[in-house]
């Protein structure tokens, strides 16, 4: 059983792993590949030589690879679902306006629509669904949790939704006999991260020589980098996982503590790629 994959320089399983012996090519298509999170993947998998197709909403100024997918717009399902026929969906689709994304009802909208995609998912081709939740669902502050056994504590639209999407996710994929995984991220942080969020601002204050200032610094916090997150979700794609995992160090740190160390890793030995 695994209840959580633990990354740093190289990643490895924190329980017993069962990976496929006999790896078959695997059609992958990632929705939001153009994001912060799905870019990572993207490029993570691809240099495995997966067969990947990343989508966006406007691919006018993207790669030939990216096909037109939009949530909301049942008509671009077609393609991908009737086509391409993928073997496995991995969705980081979601509400990610800075600052304001915690309490949009349209947190709502992304899981149901997830959930009614996910379900023509099951029902053409597609075998295995890849979705990405968050460790705000064990509350603001979480610390170290075990996908089996801590529970859920939401605390506002995002988080509530997420928890929604789970459970949902978790019954469709039973119902239909299928594989599904839920995968809750623990602070990811790297390149084409929004310079408006937390590392990359501390980063740019730092360097101007600006005040820092940190609304909640002794919040208990656990910082992936994204590079990590991405070959995480790479085992999980080739292997055989509980459907709820929590990708993360497993070393949670007072947050001012773990910003400055990165930060200062980044400005004075370069260690840092963001």
């Amino acid at each position: 059983m695994i209840d959580s994959i633990k990354v740093g320089k190289v990643v490895s399983i924190v329980k017993e792993v069962q990976v496929d012996t006999v790896y078959q090519p695997l059609k992958i298509v990632l929705i939001g590949g153009n994001g912060f999170i799905g870019n990572a993947i993207y490029k993570e998998l691809k240099s495995f030589n997966f067969e990947i197709i990343p989508t966006s909403r406007n691919i006018n100024s993207l790669d030939s690879d990216f096909i037109e997918f939009d949530l909301f717009n049942e008509n671009t399902w077609k393609v991908l679902l009737h086509e391409i026929q993928p073997d496995i969906v991995i969705c980081t689709a979601w509400e990610t306006e800075h600052s304001t994304y915690w309490q949009k009802n349209s947190n709502f909208d992304y899981a149901k629509a997830i959930i009614k995609f996910a379900t023509a998912c099951f029902s053409a081709t597609i075998n295995h669904f890849i979705c990405l939740g968050s460790c705000s669902e064990y509350g603001f502050s979480p610390g170290k949790c075990n996908s089996i056994t801590t529970p859920f504590n939401p605390q506002n639209p995002y988080s509530e939704s997420k928890v929604f999407a789970s459970a949902e996710l978790h019954a469709i994929a039973n119902k239909y006999g299928k594989k599904a995984n839920w995968i809750r991220l623990f602070q990811p942080y790297g390149l084409k991260e929004n310079p408006l969020r937390l590392i990359p601002s501390l980063i740019m204050n730092m360097s101007q020589g600006k005040v820092i200032n940190i609304n909640t610094p002794n919040d208990m916090l656990d910082f992936t980098h994204i590079s990590d997150v991405a070959a995480a979700i790479r085992l999980i794609v080739m292997g055989n996982y509980n459907f709820s995992i929590n990708i993360g160090t497993g070393i949670v740190d007072i947050i001012v503590f773990g910003m400055l160390f990165m930060a200062t890793s980044y400005l004075l030995e370069n260690k840092v790629d963001l």
